[in-house]
């Protein structure tokens, strides 16, 4: 099997040749992209740093239930406005 490889390879070397450099091309062409795509994105995400300014924020569960605890104290103290009234 392997001896019929080769001959048939050595026989037509010149669609052989052709071959091997279109897929060296294409996997040049694909890391070319991937790169662009990649140096884009990157560009983009400084340029919006740049822009709006690099801010964090986290919110944490007990920030969460600390404003449900104070919207429910302000809603107790409305409804004993409301039965004063």
């Amino acid at each position: 099997m392997k001896t019929l490889t080769l001959k048939n390879l050595k026989l037509t070397r010149k669609r052989t040749i052709v071959t091997i450099v279109g897929i060296i091309l294409a996997t040049a062409l694909l890391s070319a992209l991937v790169t662009l795509v990649s140096s884009f994105q990157y560009s983009m995400i400084e340029y919006q740093k740049q822009k709006d300014g690099d801010f964090h924020v986290k919110f944490s569960a007990r920030m969460r239930i600390s404003r449900m605890l104070m919207s429910w104290q302000q809603m107790r103290q409305a409804l004993r406005k409301a039965a004063l009234t």
